[in-house]
């Protein structure tokens, strides 16, 4: 047995060990409900959004022809907004306060934007207020945080790492927003973070603690049940309230991972490559170009893929996954154990980059094909 192997073995031997016959009973009991009240929350939202005809309609933006029920992303807040509860109560912390708080003022936000389609600024101004209490959450929790930029870890002053907090992780939650616009691209793209942090803490590469690994395990039973409802062929949409609720757990990934390793914050640009390259390239391009950034478009690269070069939803859904599990999951394991995590990232990303360039994101808008 090689280092590596060895490694991961003796990890999954004290992980089994220190996991009691009760919790594994009650592990498996939390997750039969997590994935019925999803199940039954998501039918249950299908057949009504049919009946009621609350259907989003093809337009401008969109890259499907079918009319299809949106908003079907409440089963998913309900389950895990259930899952922080109850993690609050079992393991008696308030660790999960926060993104509760959040994911609920998210959630409200886009159930009123699918209803009531709010204008940019409000919506804005909600995704803002929905993000304050994972910083101030973070912030409490951390006299003073320590983040490796080059080789050594740097003490950021709080009130500096407050702002860029502040911008960052409501980039986050907003450019999840534009790039849930296929098939299955946010649940996979949710799926993947998950499991890859706990592929990570597993094999004793990222030190989180067992409340976050068990609350992962949870979200991933939920997003499991979730995705055959909307992938390969989308009987449902997640909808904003979907959307901007996963982009808030997202941003909350970045605070718990960045808090745990002082290369953390590095880890998560390279997992979540795949969204924040395609949105940020499509942005410049457009603000540069000097069209609108609100009006309605289909210029993202995974738009290109999906519309232009596959024709197919599924196929652009399971390369950006190929491209997660692939390239940038180790690239990721990589910096966590490199002196210059830095290179790490630019190597990680830097094929990304490439790729969406040649797409033509930001630059073409691509024709609908489904």
């Amino acid at each position: 047995m090689n280092g590596l192997s060895a490694h991961i073995a003796d990890a999954r031997s004290i992980t089994l060990m220190n996991v009691s016959v009760t919790e594994m009973v009650v592990a498996v009991i939390v997750a039969g409900i997590v994935a019925s009240v999803t199940a039954f929350i998501t039918w249950g939202w299908i057949k009504y959004s049919h009946r009621k005809r609350l259907l989003d309609l093809p337009n401008a933006r969109s890259s499907h022809q079918i009319a299809t029920p949106r908003g079907g992303g409440i089963a998913i807040v309900v389950a895990a907004v259930g899952v922080f509860l109850w993690g609050m109560l079992w393991y008696k912390t308030t660790e999960l306060l926060p993104i509760t708080a959040a994911m609920l003022i998210a959630a409200i936000t886009g159930w009123l934007d699918d209803r009531h389609q709010l204008t940019a600024k409000v919506k804005l101004i909600l995704t803002i207020l929905a993000v304050c209490p994972l910083i101030v959450g973070g912030l409490i929790r951390s006299d003073q945080l320590q983040l490796i930029v080059w080789a050594l870890p740097v003490v950021i002053p709080l009130w500096l790492l407050g702002i860029v907090a502040l911008l960052g992780l409501t980039w986050v939650v907003n450019l999840t927003n534009f790039m849930d616009g296929i098939n299955g691209i946010t649940v996979l793209q949710t799926i993947f973070l998950l499991l890859a942090l706990i592929i990570l803490t597993w094999i004793e590469a990222l030190p989180l603690s067992s409340t976050y690994l068990m609350v992962f395990i949870y979200l991933l039973v939920s997003c499991f049940v979730f995705l055959p409802f909307n992938f390969p062929r989308a009987q449902v949409f997640l909808g904003d309230v979907g959307s901007l609720s996963l982009g808030v757990l997202f941003a909350w990934l970045f605070v718990v991972v960045t808090q745990a390793h002082a290369a953390g914050w590095w880890v998560m640009l390279i997992l979540y490559a795949v969204f924040w390259v395609d949105a940020t390239v499509t942005l410049v391009r457009r603000f540069v170009a000097g069209k609108s950034l609100f009006e309605a478009h289909r210029s993202h690269a995974y738009q290109q893929l999906a519309n232009r070069i596959f024709d197919s939803h599924t196929k652009a859904s399971l390369l950006l996954l190929g491209i997660n599990v692939g390239w940038l999951l180790p690239m990721a394991y990589g910096s966590l154990l490199a002196t210059y995590p830095l290179i790490w990232f630019v190597v990680a990303v830097l094929p990304v980059f490439v790729l969406v360039i040649c797409l033509r994101a930001g630059v073409d808008d691509c024709e609908r094909g489904l």
